[in-house]
């Protein structure tokens, strides 16, 4: 295979060249946010130019495999570049028409042999020679026409614009020409120098074959950058100031605050750091480009925040670690340990824009509490007691995470719980769920770990509302009506509580008058209820029916039905 690759600007790509697309070669799909992104590109490095001179834009490779030459012009077919040589040639023409219309008469003839070539007999020719695509000669032709002074632009673009074949690329330039109206003479002459001076990979195949190879081989399915690797190159490349130890204080940053912490998490975490921060549809995967589109005007402010997060994301995935424990409350540490522990990550941008909104102030510590507990209890009631899977609350994950970082208030705060509680079925649903919680140590059925860490969840909900106290003691599962008994009320929820190991040893298979005496001596409140309440007709199902309630209408704040 024989090809030449090598680095040029575009100026030299637009000159005594001409490029024909074959037939094949796909439609120009190119969209207003393509178009917008190469715009912007060029927009930032003029803003943030040094004296005269303007960083220099890179646009990739370019495909050509040489044709033929002919009256001193050379010919070449666009294997790969299609998109963005249209694109480019439209950009330039919108520019050659602004300084038309605004009589810069050299300014106009230095760009006019971008897009018309002239060979060895002086006749001229579009840059681009198509038999399909008859827009972009005719809007090249009328605009590098001095005397054509096209006093109706959009009229003029319409009468070409015919079918859709042609629209997009009416479209393109009318895109480019608008946004140019807009700004000034010296402004739109930097823009024209950036884009000729943009570099690309000039890259030229000798016959059909060997270009379709390099084609194959630039466009191949290897192993894509992943969304953090495109992000940070994306803040290298428009942090301000745009000096060299400004992007290497980005690189340790980076490294000691995002990279090293999060580890193998950091894919995770930017995922999720989108959906605290932008509303983002069910179906939106592509956080890069959310990202640059949104962050792009203040990449400075955005970096900073981006800083911050991951630092609330590290106390989110690590409450237990040493490096993290002594920055967390005993309620954060609790619900971020719970969480963790359940594998509950879709509340991860919840509990960001809600740790942000604490530190600026927005929410009072106590409010703040309140709904890390709220979350908790209703992740017991929603997965552990009803057995819901949490992707299904995804969607009020993506309204409501942006919601409270951006529009914060009391309300926002409100509807977010409300949205969660009506994912809570009524409460015959919810007692029945309820009643089939249960565990044992004999029943073949029922001796199963998670359904004793089932057991283990329900009641440390309980206990530590009842105790207001969420630092529940590790505990052992006590059955008042004995275990062996072989009663199937036994092994019941209902029948369970928390009891400390050392009380629960003496109280192997005892009656349940004796086994009251010692639950006054426990410090689990469940337990010493039970001793205050307890009476010979104990029924273990009737206490099922009011803890379901409990949950229900006390933990949660539901409503019950009419009795």
């Amino acid at each position: 295979m024989s090809f030449d690759a090598k680095p040029l600007q575009i100026k030299s790509l637009f000159t005594k060249h001409i490029f024909t697309i074959p037939r094949n070669q796909r439609r120009y799909v190119w969209n207003k946010e393509n178009w917008s992104e190469l715009y912007e590109d060029l927009k930032f490095l003029i803003e943030n130019k040094k004296g005269d001179a303007i960083p220099g834009h890179f646009l990739g490779s370019f495909v050509l495999q040489k044709k033929k030459e002919d009256n001193d012009v050379t010919y070449f077919e666009i294997i790969d570049g299609q998109q963005r040589s249209i694109t480019i040639v439209l950009f330039l023409a919108a520019i050659m028409q602004y300084f038309k219309e605004y009589d810069m008469k050299d300014f106009f003839d230095g760009c006019r042999d971008f897009l018309k070539v002239k060979d060895a007999v002086s006749k001229e020719h579009c840059v681009i020679e198509t038999d399909y695509y008859d827009a972009i000669e005719k809007i090249v032709d009328n605009v590098c026409d001095w005397e054509n002074r096209i006093s109706d632009v959009n009229k003029f673009i319409k009468t070409i614009s015919v079918g859709n074949i042609n629209s997009k690329f009416a479209d393109c330039f009318l895109y480019f020409y608008k946004l140019l109206q807009s700004q000034s003479k010296d402004f739109v002459w930097n823009v024209r120098r950036a884009l000729a001076d943009a570099k690309y990979i000039h890259i030229q195949a000798d016959n059909n074959e060997d270009s379709y190879t390099i084609f194959e081989i630039l466009n191949a399915r290897g192993m894509a950058l992943e969304d953090f690797e495109l992000i940070k190159n994306f803040i290298m490349r428009y942090i301000l100031p745009q000096e060299e130890t400004m992007v290497d204080r980005v690189k340790e940053l980076w490294k000691e605050k995002i990279e090293n912490p999060l580890s193998t998490n950091i894919s995770k975490f930017f995922q999720h750091y989108a959906k605290h921060k932008y509303r983002m549809d069910i179906n939106q995967k592509d956080v890069f480009n959310l990202i640059k589109k949104t962050a792009r005007k203040n990449v400075n402010d955005f970096f900073d925040d981006l800083l911050l997060k991951a630092g609330y994301y590290k106390l989110i995935i690590s409450p237990g670690d040493t490096e993290t424990s002594d920055n967390l409350s005993e309620i954060e540490n609790f619900v971020f340990s719970f969480l963790r522990k359940k594998r509950a990550i879709q509340f991860r941008p919840i509990l960001m824009s809600l740790m942000h909104l604490k530190e600026i102030g927005d929410l009072t510590e106590e409010a703040y509490n309140e709904v890390l507990l709220f979350i908790y209890r209703f992740f017991v009631c929603y997965n552990i007691i009803g057995e819901e899977k949490s992707n299904k609350l995804e969607d009020v994950i993506r309204k409501y995470a942006p919601l409270i970082e951006n529009e914060f208030s009391e309300q926002v705060i409100d509807e977010f719980e409300e949205s969660l509680k009506k994912r809570i079925p009524d409460f015959n649903t919810f007692q029945n769920a309820f009643r089939n919680i249960g565990w044992s140590n004999h029943n073949t059925f029922y001796k199963d770990s998670k359904l004793k860490n089932r057991v283990v969840i329900v009641l440390e909900l309980i206990e530590s509302y009842e105790s207001r106290c969420q630092d529940v003691h590790s505990f052992t599962i006590e059955h008042i009506i004995p275990d062996s008994s072989n009663n199937p009320e036994a092994y019941n929820i209902g029948n369970l509580i928390p009891l400390e190991e050392w009380i629960n040893k003496g109280l192997k298979d005892k009656p349940i008058d004796e086994k009251v005496q010692a639950y006054r001596d426990s410090g689990f409140k469940m337990a010493r209820n039970i001793a205050g309440y307890y009476s010979s007709n104990f029924d273990p199902i009737k206490r099922n029916i009011l803890m379901a309630k409990k949950i229900y209408h006390d933990i949660l704040k539901l409503d019950l039905p009419d009795e």
